[in-house]
């Protein structure tokens, strides 16, 4: 599958990014702490539904606020769609 990116201007003071994947055309941007409550669920729902992790128990909101915590410290990109669908480690 190819994915086409172009950017578009500034929002909120970060830069977003259009994405065309197949016919659908998203806004890719750094995730933020309000974005932590979806991203806990569907991680979650991998956990229990899929053998895509290899935790056994669910994340809480504490682990995944820790989690995001880190990996922002470091300056490691942390990103979603604008409306959260899916996450990647």
């Amino acid at each position: 599958m190819r994915v086409a990116c172009q950017r578009v201007k500034k929002a909120g003071g970060q830069r977003a990014q259009r994405v065309l994947i197949g016919c659908m055309e998203s806004a890719i941007r750094p995730a933020t702490r309000e974005d932590l409550p979806g991203i806990v669920a569907i991680y979650n729902e991998a956990v229990q539904d899929t053998t895509g992790t290899y935790d056994a128990e669910p994340h809480t909101l504490e682990q995944r606020t820790a989690w995001f915590e880190h990996y922002e410290a470091k300056e490691y990109p942390i990103l979603v769609e604008d409306t959260v669908r899916g996450w990647v480690p």
